[in-house]
This record gives structure tokens, C-alpha cells and sequence, in this order.
């Protein structure tokens, strides 16, 4: 009884959007093998193409607020962090690390305080969304600290491409 209850309490909570896969989730099960951006499901044949993963991320060096490097059409995520990284360390950057990475069909952005040393990274799919998702939450964490908020956009959307090839 006690099985059949929680059973249908779990049914409940996910058909009501309780247990909500988060965005990361998704992402991460579309690319797992069979998922929707699969490279070996390209042209399987089947009357369906899938388009092949790839990958973008965003490096700050947030000890300085020097450099800043991003990366948008990488064949593995390894690749986009690290030349993301490295164009941060052309930049000036020397405390650089990766603060969002995103998929195909995903954009990342980092939003800086102008007096604190507050800053926020944000992924949507939506370049337009990752901004304002940006701005927003560093908005907030500056509010938080007691100030006026006064966040822009450091890096202002950058968005995982198809390149093509």
C-alpha cells in the first residue's frame, strides 16, 4: 500500500512539473548517445538528420575583471573551455576559469558590477535571454550587498554555432 501511494505521489509530482529537469539535464541527456544532437545519429538513414553537437564557453578572470575569452563552435567541450581559457590569458587575464559553458542552440552570458566586485554568468537558449538572464541575476546579488544595481554586460551573448563543416 505504502509503495502504491508513493508510486502515485511520484507520478503526481512529475506530471505537475514538480520534479522539473533543469536546463543543464537536458541539455547533458540530448547529447548522451541516441540523444537528439547524437553525432553518430547524423544521417542514419531513417528520413531524420540531426544537426552535429558542438559547443561554446565563456572564461573571466574574476580576481582582475581583466581579459575575458569565449569559444562558439568547438567540437567537444573540452576544446571550447580551453580556448576559451586561452583567449582570456591573451587578454590580460591570469586567473582565468571557465564561468559557463552551452550546447548548439544555447547562448552564455557574463554581466559585471561597475562598483563591486559582483559578476554573473547565465545560459539560454536565446541570446537575447542569456543577457537579460545575466543582468538580472547580477543585478540581484548586488541589491543583496545593500547597493544600488549597476551591473552591464561584460561579455554580452555568445551562442554555440553550427559551423558547417
Amino acid at each position: 500500500m505504502k509503495k502504491m501511494l508513493l508510486g502515485i505521489l511520484l507520478f503526481s509530482f512529475s506530471i505537475f512539473g514538480f520534479a522539473q529537469e533543469s536546463e543543464q539535464d537536458r541539455i547533458a541527456r540530448e547529447h548522451q548517445p541516441g540523444g537528439l544532437y547524437d553525432k553518430s545519429n547524423s544521417g542514419n538513414g531513417n528520413g531524420s538528420f540531426q544537426l552535429p553537437l558542438v559547443w561554446g564557453a565563456i572564461a573571466i578572470d574574476s580576481k582582475t575583471f581583466q581579459g575575458g575569452g569565449f569559444a562558439n563552435s568547438e567540437n567537444s567541450l573540452s576544446d571550447a573551455k580551453k580556448l576559451a581559457l586561452s583567449e582570456c590569458k591573451k587578454r590580460a587575464g591570469r586567473s582565468c576559469k571557465v564561468v559557463v559553458n552551452y550546447a548548439l542552440d544555447h547562448c552564455g552570458a557574463v554581466a559585471l558590477s561597475q562598483g563591486t566586485d559582483v559578476w554573473s554568468a547565465e545560459m539560454r537558449r536565446l541570446r537575447k535571454d542569456a543577457n537579460a538572464a545575466a543582468l538580472q541575476s547580477c543585478n540581484d546579488k548586488v541589491r543583496k550587498l545593500g547597493k544600488t544595481p549597476d551591473c552591464t554586460l561584460w561579455i554580452p551573448g555568445r551562442c554555440a554555432l553550427f559551423s558547417g563543416s
